[in-house]
């Protein structure tokens, strides 16, 4: 939802506020919520840099 609704575009299209009104939970959530999925997703993505990096070193 926040992909669509703009969170992450500059100007952000939707505040935590309006996320945790539409979901029905406090802003505080929202922000925790974001916060881990966004910690997943970079770990993610780091991973392939660092396999190649060993294999660099290797």
């Amino acid at each position: 939802m926040e992909v669509e609704e703009g969170y992450y575009e500059t100007p952000r299209g939707i505040t935590h506020e309006k996320i945790a009104t539409q979901v029905g939970v406090a802003t505080t959530t929202v922000s925790e919520d974001l916060r881990k999925i966004e910690q997943r997703v970079f770990s993610t993505l780091s991973v392939p840099n660092q396999i190649s990096s060993h294999a660099l070193e290797a």
